[in-house]
C-alpha cells in the first residue's frame, strides 16, 4: 500500500514534537503515511517530519524561496512530477506549457480593469507605493503596504499566501502532496492560493475534512 502523503500548512508558534504527534493522531495517519509541514513562524527544535519549509516573518521579501529548518526524520525524495520547471531545458514540453499558461493568466490580468483604474472612476486616490524597499522582511513589508493601503489587519493570511505563490519549492511540496491541510484560519488562504498553482492534492477546508481525503486517498492507493 503506498503510503499518503499530507502537507499541514500552519500559522502558530512554537511547535514541537509532541505537536507533529498529536496532528498525525488527529489525521489519524498511520505509520508509514508522510507528513511535511509548511509554516509562518520557525520551530522549537526539529521537528518528525520529512519537510519543512518555513515562510514567515524574517522572510526576506526579495529573496523567493523558503528557509528549510531541521528535521528529525529523513527528507523526502523530490519525485520528477516536483521538479521545478525551470531547470528544465528552454523548450521542454512541459516548460513551454507552463509559459503559455503564464502569459494566458498575464493577459487575463491585462484586459480586466486595474485598481488603479477602478479607483480613478471612483474618484480615490492609490497610493504611491514605490518608496517601499525590495529589502524589508514579509512581515514588514506588508504591514507597510496594509498601512499605504488602509487596511486594518495581522495581515499573516495575506502575507503567507503570498510568500505562497512566490515560492517554487513551496509549490512543489504542494505537488509532492496526497492532501494539503491548512491547520488555522489564517493559513486558508495560502492553502487556496496554492491549490489554485497546483494540480493534484486534495486541499479540504479543515482537519474534520481532511480526515475523510486520507482515508479516501488511502482506499484509491491501496
Amino acid at each position: 500500500m503506498s503510503p499518503v502523503k499530507v502537507v499541514l500548512v500552519d500559522t502558530g508558534r512554537g511547535r514541537d514534537a509532541a505537536w507533529v504527534q498529536a496532528r498525525r493522531a488527529d489525521l489519524r495517519l498511520e505509520d508509514g503515511d508522510e507528513l511535511a509541514l509548511l509554516s509562518w513562524h520557525h520551530p522549537r527544535a526539529a521537528l518528525p517530519v520529512v519537510d519543512h519549509l518555513v515562510l514567515g516573518p524574517t522572510l526576506d521579501w526579495g529573496r523567493r524561496e523558503p528557509a528549510h529548518p531541521s528535521v528529525t526524520l529523513p527528507r523526502r525524495a523530490p519525485t520528477a512530477a516536483s521538479h521545478a520547471v525551470a531547470g528544465l531545458p528552454v523548450w521542454h514540453p512541459r516548460r513551454v506549457v507552463h509559459a503559455v499558461q503564464w502569459r494566458s493568466r498575464r493577459l487575463t490580468r491585462l484586459s480586466q480593469p486595474t485598481a488603479r483604474q477602478i479607483a480613478d472612476r471612483l474618484g480615490r486616490v492609490v497610493p504611491d507605493l514605490t518608496p517601499l524597499t525590495s529589502h524589508l522582511s514579509s512581515a514588514e513589508l506588508g504591514g507597510r503596504v496594509r498601512a499605504r493601503l488602509g487596511v486594518s489587519s495581522d495581515g499573516v493570511a495575506t502575507d503567507f499566501a503570498i510568500a505562497a505563490a512566490r515560492s517554487r519549492e513551496t509549490a512543489a511540496l504542494a505537488a509532492w502532496a496526497d492532501v494539503l491541510v491548512p491547520f488555522d484560519i489564517r493559513s486558508r488562504k495560502a492553502a487556496w492560493v496554492l491549490a489554485r498553482r497546483v494540480a493534484g492534492p486534495d486541499v479540504p477546508a479543515d482537519v474534520n475534512a481532511a480526515v475523510r481525503c486520507v482515508r479516501a486517498r488511502r482506499h484509491t492507493q491501496g
